[in-house]
């Protein structure tokens, strides 16, 4: 197969343990996810039967995400595309967490020193996967 691509694979199967245990938390249970929310994004997010309807169903899609990038970490090379969708989710997030930066702080509550670092560790995973994806068919 050539490259082993060790350092790509971690952090695909990092990316998919992450986001299939936070969309297993917001399927199962919208309360817990918001608690996670808080914890990792430092957001304030009140709970009532519209958001926790809203939760579980971007629960799914995290979840989704997480399938892929573990599919995508087994195979690498078969599955670029799935990188390349992975990456352009991050960049997505950055962009996101840039243009609703004062939405975000007066929505969430999260300050902008929080909302930065979010921003710097997406891009940084970002980089580090479009660094390490592989470049052709014939790796």
């Amino acid at each position: 197969m050539g490259k082993s691509y060790l350092w790509l694979r971690v952090l695909l199967v990092m990316f998919c343990i992450g986001n299939i245990v936070l969309g297993l938390m917001a399927l199962l249970a919208g309360g817990l996810a918001v608690k996670a929310a808080a914890l990792f994004y430092g957001a304030n997010v009140a709970l009532n039967p519209q958001i926790n309807y809203i939760i579980r169903m971007l629960g799914a899609f995290v979840f989704t995400m997480g399938v892929l990038g573990g599919i995508a970490a087994y195979e690498p090379v078969k599955n670029k595309a799935v990188i390349n969708v992975i990456i352009l989710l991050l960049a997505i997030r950055v962009l996101q967490r840039l243009i609703f930066a004062k939405e975000i702080f007066e929505t969430f509550g999260i300050s902008s020193s929080r909302n930065l670092s979010n921003i710097i560790f997406f891009i940084a995973i970002a980089l580090a996967l479009f660094m390490l994806r592989p470049k052709s068919d014939n790796v």
